[in-house]
């Protein structure tokens, strides 16, 4: 994990990003007998729920802090689709805040089986775009395709995916990066394409 927090750091620095700590589900999503759907339920007692209010009790003003609700559909066997629904506590930031990021990271352990690791994008801009609220601005960040990059460094295995925008990097850029950051930690690069 350190060798991913060194790259989370390197590629990010002076960038907007956007990370984000998974709420544990209590129920699932459920198909109404007429039509629609029963959201799914999610704790108010996990680790993000507490990292939420720590934020609030602190009265946290290093960037921008909301809930960010979504769902997907999964085709089954038989005729019919599964519903998946997620619930993000998502933080906003001008400068990344690495203890903070780290305790994103850490509210798995409170997750049981929910846990997913170091999620983070990281934007074009250096300053954050002003919405009407922190929703709106959430929104903006967790919908759009206009990013850099972005990180997923699994929790439970020692790996890493980043997605690139070639728009604004390329693999012999990003290749470049990840060997200071191996290289510091006297680590060989070995990269899949």
């Amino acid at each position: 994990m350190e060798i991913a927090y060194s790259v989370i750091e390197l590629l990010s620095e002076g960038q907007v990003v956007l990370y984000y700590a998974r709420y544990k589900q209590l129920k699932e999503a459920k198909k109404r007998l007429f039509g629609g759907w029963k959201a799914a339920e999610f704790s108010t007692k996990d680790g993000s729920s507490k990292l939420k209010q720590q934020l609030i009790d602190n009265g946290w003003q290093d960037g921008t802090f909301a809930d960010y609700q979504s769902c997907g559909f999964k085709k089954l066997w038989l005729p019919g689709r599964y519903r998946i629904d997620w619930k993000h506590l998502c933080i906003l930031q001008e400068k990344l805040d690495m203890t903070l990021l780290r305790q994103t990271d850490f509210t798995y352990s409170s997750q049981g089986s929910d846990c997913s690791g170091v999620n983070i994008t990281v934007f074009p801009e250096t300053v954050i775009q002003k919405m009407q609220n922190n929703e709106a601005a959430i929104t903006r960040y967790m919908e759009t395709d206009d990013y850099i990059l972005s990180i997923c460094a699994d929790i439970l295995l020692s790996r890493a995916y980043i997605t690139l925008n070639p728009k604004y990097m390329s693999v012999e850029d990003l290749i470049e990066k990840l060997k200071l950051v191996t290289d510091k930690y006297h680590k060989k690069l070995e990269v899949l394409l």
